[in-house]
């Protein structure tokens, strides 16, 4: 069984999908869980630099992102480009602010805030 994706406004075939089954839920869920320790032992400069870049890939590629998002949902054209452009500022404001977050910290037990 496959899942079909028609374009919201011409009924035109944009693509087909797998069904996903109880199985193939769980082998993806356990390739994600893999992916994630690899992710975390990954250091911070190293994910700041690949955040940055799908920041840049995703305004090198937002009209076409767009227009994928409007034949899929119907989404007007200005809307999707718009919750695309959205986005890039919002992880450059984690890429400013992230690493002072999770940097070590010392912490002082046992004294007065």
């Amino acid at each position: 069984r496959r899942i079909v994706v028609k374009d919201a406004y011409s009924g035109a075939l944009v693509g087909e999908l797998p069904l996903d089954t109880a199985a193939t839920v769980a082998e993806k869920f356990a390739k994600a869980k893999a992916a994630q320790v690899a992710w975390a032992a990954t250091d911070y400069k190293e994910r700041a630099e690949c955040v940055a870049k799908f920041s840049a890939l995703l305004e090198k590629h937002a009209d076409e992102l767009a227009a994928l998002m409007s034949s899929e949902m119907g989404k007007p054209m200005a809307h999707a480009k718009g919750e695309i452009m959205a986005t890039i500022p919002r992880l450059q404001f984690f890429l400013d602010h992230t690493e002072a977050v999770v940097a070590d910290q010392k912490v002082r037990v046992g004294e007065a805030a």
